[in-house]
């Protein structure tokens, strides 16, 4: 297994586990209650969240899949051009960096995009802006917002509606590769 299984409802885990097919186990006694083979769309599946009935799960090959979780229908498909390094799934929304330059919003029921946020990865001739280093820390989100850590240590606090940065922290110690939220509160 490269990835962790994520539960859906009180009875069933929901992993897949690097052999192309997406499990629905049995969470008192791991029996397989189904598989679907996507071995031709995935190899494994990460980053396994369940909003409203659909697992959100990213790919290896640049994707984003939206799945019914009781059955492992494919409700949704999203490509993002460049791999994706992680995403979250927050409040109704999947939120992920691009290598494209991008921070992308989704809804997480239908896959269809709220919004997107040029990052400024690749630097402009105007120099106007700073540009963003690539992101490789899990995005993560509280009521206050939606926190990406870039590798130059700088914390963007973006809007989730609008995906607007509210602001942007330079920090000068090394902060990879993860934040964590003290739940609570502003810290």
């Amino acid at each position: 297994i490269w990835y962790a299984p994520t539960a859906f409802g009180k009875d069933h885990l929901l992993a897949g586990m690097g052999d192309g097919f997406l499990y629905s186990l049995n969470a008192d006694t791991g029996v397989i209650e189904w598989k679907v083979d996507r071995s031709k769309e995935w190899q494994y599946l990460r980053q396994l969240y369940v909003y409203d009935g659909t697992l959100v799960a990213g790919g290896y090959k640049d994707n984003l899949f939206g799945l019914d979780a009781a059955t492992g229908k494919k409700t949704w498909y999203w490509y993002s051009g460049n791999f994706i390094n992680s995403h979250l799934v927050y409040d109704g929304a999947t939120y992920l960096w691009s290598p494209t330059g991008w921070v992308y919003s989704l809804n997480a029921k239908t896959g269809k995009r709220n919004w997107r946020t040029k990052s400024d990865y690749f630097p402009r001739k105007s120099k106007k802006r700073t540009p963003w280093a690539p992101v490789m820390a899990e995005i993560v989100a509280d009521d206050e917002g939606l926190y990406v850590l870039d590798m130059k240590n700088v914390l963007h606090i973006m809007d989730h509606d609008s995906g607007k940065e509210i602001s942007a922290v330079q920090f000068t110690e090394k902060l990879r590769p993860f934040v964590v939220l003290e739940a609570g509160t502003k810290r």
